[in-house]
């Protein structure tokens, strides 16, 4: 072999061995990373996975949701039932910002005839008692100003229910329409 290939092949040498002591130190450093004990993996977050949710339980009893007209508060309905002629509803406003919210349910200078029931092409509005009161919450100034009004902590929900009378028991599917949501469309309703 001539001193002119053999310089070459001792540079080609040279750095092959280089090239692959390189890779061998980048695995050597990899290997010294030692795993984290599988404890610890196992409480590591994935990505992907979503982080319990202590509401979960909560979430279950919903029958439908709605957007309202006050900005991070959804309505969610949660009862539709009725019993012995009365139909019982429950919507529960939950506040899914980071801040306080005053979220009236009936604000000043409406009424509660605004919040009605229609099926088989009638109308059914809130009961009333012996007084003429409304089987709905009352209103107070609780957030400065007359109304229905719930003060909702980030996070927090509140039910607001009303009782109406029930639609006959061969009606089994409602709609619910109130000042605050859009409305609440073919609700199945439980009980006789």
């Amino acid at each position: 072999m001539s001193e002119k290939n053999c310089t070459f092949v001792i540079a080609v040498l040279a750095l092959v061995a280089a090239a692959s002591s390189g890779c061998s130190q980048k695995q050597s450093a990899a290997q010294q990373q030692s795993p984290a004990p599988a404890s610890q993996q196992a409480a590591a977050p994935q990505p992907n996975t979503p982080a319990p949710n202590s509401s979960a339980a909560v979430n279950s009893d919903i029958i439908q949701s709605q957007e309202t007209n006050t900005p991070g508060v959804v309505g969610e309905l949660i009862q539709c039932s009725r019993s012995d002629g009365v139909l019982s509803v429950k919507i529960r406003f939950h506040n899914t910002t980071g801040t306080p919210v005053n979220f009236y349910v009936l604000g000043t200078n409406i009424s509660y005839d605004r919040f009605y029931l229609a099926a088989a092409s009638k109308k059914y509005f809130i009961l009333k008692d012996s007084d003429g009161t409304e089987l709905a919450p009352g209103g107070d100034y609780s957030c400065g100003m007359p109304g229905v009004c719930e003060k909702l902590a980030a996070g927090q929900s509140n039910t607001w229910w009303a009782k109406f009378p029930a639609p006959s028991a061969d009606v089994t599917k409602l709609d619910l329409f109130t000042p605050v949501t859009p409305p609440f469309e073919g609700i199945p309703i439980t009980g006789n």
